[in-house]
């Protein structure tokens, strides 16, 4: 499970009444017995020390319970509860309303005063949630927001503390750039891979308007290369022209996904020309500052030809990560994993520390230098320094201690 799963079942647990607690815990204590009595007869056929067969906690496989639950009944919070009322999607958010679709159907939900007070938090477009249909021209009535798969969240400027969910339950993310106007950012392309990675979906980047790249290039900025390095696919795309639509929709058929970017980088016109039936409002782009301009304003998804289910979300300006730890910017660089195993500190920040792998590899061109250099330009934003007094979850511990 990634890390926002893990989230939600920790939520879920927590949540839980007693008598359903303890019925989960029991069955997590009978399945773990279980895996042990398999586990000692297979470490006894390869001599495995006795000092190192160390049970799982219980509450880890209370967690891997509650998980199977969710992917064999969906509808349901994981707690074995009957759900009551319809599931549907919610495909738009306004002030203290939403709308959900159900089986082609639009149903327009009025928030309680509970609801709209939390809902940049608790409710985003691409939520799975019950509700009571209106009848005689009532509307209908939100019961519940179901478990999230993935989420793309901010902090909440206007709240601190609070987090701003901008789509919920996307397999793909799509940031879009534009290779002139607006100008290519990858500081804002590197806090959306952050942010992405942490909420459980899966990242593509998409370079628009290449049909206004000089004459004589034909590939996007070099400055693209480092993503595609590490395994992040690079599409570029024209909506002008058409180049590379193709392709984007092929990766994305099947799957729902979420267009997000600077304004005026073309999310709208890619999504026109994923299906010219949408008719989604194109905006400009001023001559003045280079800076797009406002079009879409609120986030809206559509079901488009080739099975997409797609979300388009308003421009930003700045996208802030003011509510990661160091362990979660950690988790986000995936390239990062493996190295900090041999790293000579468990809880290494990658910084300042003696035998850090991840800095050698970064030094040798093993991975790539940019991005090592947005891992530490993350870390000086959230308040991190290199000089040896990092803030740390552990006091750091020698491996071989």
């Amino acid at each position: 499970m990634n890390p926002h799963q893990r989230r939600q079942l920790e939520a879920t647990l927590d949540a839980m009444g007693k008598v359903e607690r303890n019925r989960l815990f029991k069955e997590a204590a009978e399945r773990r017995i279980e895996a042990q009595k398999l586990r000692r007869k297979s470490e006894r056929e390869v001599d495995v020390p006795a000092a190192r067969r160390r049970p799982d906690p219980l509450r880890e496989w209370a967690l891997r319970i509650l998980a199977e639950r969710q992917r064999e009944s969906p509808a349901c919070d994981g707690t074995g509860e009957a759900c009551e009322g319809s599931i549907g999607v919610v495909v738009r958010v306004g002030r203290r309303r939403c709308t959900i679709e159900q089986a082609g159907r639009l149903f327009e939900c009025l928030l309680s005063p509970d609801q709209a007070g939390a809902q940049h938090e608790d409710l985003a477009v691409g939520d799975h949630v019950l509700f009571v249909a209106g009848q005689d021209g009532e509307p209908s009535r939100l019961l519940r927001v179901l478990p999230r798969q993935s989420e793309l969240s901010r902090p909440d400027p206007r709240r601190p503390g609070r987090r701003r969910v901008i789509v919920a339950n996307v397999d793909v993310v799509v940031i879009v750039v534009s290779v002139v106007a607006p100008p290519l950012h990858p500081r804002l392309i590197d806090r959306y891979l952050v942010a992405v990675q942490r909420g459980g979906a899966r990242p593509v980047v998409c370079v628009n308007k290449i049909d206004r790249l000089a004459a004589g290039r034909q590939a996007a900025p070099e400055v693209l290369e480092p993503y595609r390095r590490v395994g992040i696919r690079v599409i570029e795309t024209s909506a002008q022209t058409g180049e590379g639509i193709e392709h984007l929709r092929s990766v994305l058929r099947g799957s729902v996904c979420a267009l997000v970017g600077h304004s005026g980088v073309g999310k709208s016109s890619l999504a026109n020309a994923l299906d010219p039936s949408l008719g989604a409002k194109v905006g400009s782009v001023s001559d003045a500052s280079h800076r797009g301009k406002h079009t879409t304003v609120a986030s809206s998804l559509h079901l488009l030809a080739g099975d997409i289910r797609l979300i388009d979300t308003p421009g930003v300006r700045s996208f802030s990560l003011d509510d990661m730890t160091i362990a979660e910017v950690r988790e986000a660089f995936p390239e990062f994993v493996g190295l900090a195993d041999s790293c000579r500190y468990r809880d290494c920040t990658h910084t300042h520390e003696p035998g850090c792998r991840v800095r050698e590899a970064a030094a040798r061109d093993e991975i790539p230098a940019p991005r090592y250099e947005t891992y530490r330009r993350i870390l000086l934003d959230l308040g991190v320094t290199d000089t040896g007094d990092e803030e740390s979850e552990n006091t750091p511990l020698p491996r071989d201690s």
